[in-house]
């Protein structure tokens, strides 16, 4: 039994050997995963708002989701029901039509109303990258020049959430700060002055910041559309409601726009129309 869906929501695993299934539970915002190899349920409590889409990837170990806010989309491992990872679509509502994860679950991809589609990674390798370049540069205030606002504060943001806790560290040698009247203040100070700036990037900017955002994406015309993972290495087959059919590449290393390399239109404008 489920809640009332409309959509008719439900995924299924596609191994010939793991049987899962995936569908809204009984409350707004819950998944029920039916484990039947092992005859286990696992409800997860996924999304405050209603789902409005589900995907299980290959061997049924995941289960990606998203609301009707369409901003985020959460994996969650389907033996313990823990999410894995949080990823953002955008900061705006969105219908989410589609979610798909490839055949190696190391990339999701979705479609939205928004006309974009998404790539995002699944592989930790990201994370523990930005993890290393924490460690090397801890001290938000004392980063290069070079380096925007928005990357600072994700940098700091990052560093608090996968701690678990707000980092309490005195400023650096390299940053003085004056009173004003030719004095510095002391140690006891520079530390509360520190973990004030990591108290006020978590409690403001935690969420926006410590979700992970998308590697490629691709723009379409607003229609609804779906989209699958190609047989090739790094390439996405997009579907059109207006007919059309897309079959994109994205390239991991960069933060870019997918290279079209083919593009058909199936129906006519009257009969997209239609349809």
């Amino acid at each position: 039994r489920t809640i009332v869906n409309p959509k008719g929501l439900c995924a299924l695993c596609p191994h010939t050997n793991h049987r899962v299934m995936a569908f809204p539970g009984k409350e707004r915002g819950l998944i029920n995963v039916e484990l039947f190899d092992i005859q286990r349920q696992v409800i997860i409590p996924a999304h405050e708002s209603e789902l409005m889409a589900l995907a299980l990837n290959y061997d049924g170990t995941m289960v990606a989701s998203a609301s009707e806010r369409g901003t985020l989309i959460r994996v969650f491992s389907t033996a313990s029901g823990n999410m894995l990872h949080e990823l953002r679509r955008g900061a705006e509502r969105a219908i989410i039509h589609s979610i798909c994860i490839n055949p190696s679950s190391t990339y999701l991809a979705c479609s939205s109303d928004k006309g974009t589609i998404h790539v995002f990674s699944l592989m930790d390798e990201d994370r523990n990258d930005v993890k290393d370049s924490l460690q090397r540069n801890s001290n938000p205030l004392a980063s290069s020049s070079s380096e925007t606002d928005t990357q600072r504060l994700e940098r700091t943001e990052l560093s608090s959430s996968r701690s678990g806790n707000v980092t309490n560290k005195p400023i650096s040698s390299g940053v003085s700060v004056s009173t004003g009247q030719g004095s510095f203040l002391s140690e006891g100070q520079q530390q509360s002055l520190s973990s004030t700036f990591g108290v006020f990037f978590k409690s403001v900017l935690p969420k926006y910041f410590a979700s992970r955002w998308s590697i490629a994406q691709f723009r379409v015309p607003e229609t609804r559309m779906i989209c699958a993972f190609g047989s090739q290495k790094n390439s996405l087959i997009i579907i059109g409601a207006d007919g059309s059919f897309y079959k994109v590449l994205f390239d991991p290393q960069k933060s870019t726009e997918c290279e079209k390399v083919k593009y058909f239109k199936f129906l006519s404008t009257e009969e997209a129309d239609v349809h």
